[in-house]
């Protein structure tokens, strides 16, 4: 149970594990909001990602794995390959899901879905802003 998903970066020998919030709504989102100066790579989207879940929590169901141990037929949303910030291709999708849960880009996400996905990147961004914030004032 979950809404699992793999996350491979191009060139890495390591995969993001989702076990919660995998679907294309929230991977774009967490690479939207990862994306900075310089394209989104492995440890930004790792860092996006627990800010979201909180990452006080004991446990934030994401994990760092080297590929080999991933499971990236997962049955849930299969596994996101990304480069230079962007998803190039999904693989271990299922053919009876329609375009939107195949989704490699917002603009192939469902109405409903692409509110989701603000919702998520608004959370994502409002915390990096509130962190910086935060730096700052300690300063």
């Amino acid at each position: 149970m979950g809404n699992r998903a793999v996350v491979l970066f191009d060139d890495q020998p390591f995969g993001v594990y989702l076990h919660w919030n995998g679907g294309p709504e929230s991977v774009l989102a967490f690479l939207e909001a990862a994306n900075g100066e310089k394209p989104a790579d492995l440890v930004g989207f790792v860092q996006t990602v627990a800010n979201f879940f909180g990452y006080e929590q004991e446990q934030l169901s994401l994990y760092v794995e080297p590929i080999a141990r991933l499971d990236m037929d997962n049955g849930d949303n299969g596994t996101y390959h990304v480069k230079a910030g962007k998803i190039t291709h999904r693989s271990h999708t299922r053919e009876e899901w329609g375009p939107s849960r195949k989704a490699c880009t917002v603009a192939e996400l469902y109405r409903g879905s692409r509110q989701y996905h603000q919702k998520v990147l608004e959370s994502c961004l409002g915390f990096s802003e509130a962190l910086l914030a935060h730096r700052l004032a300690e300063e």
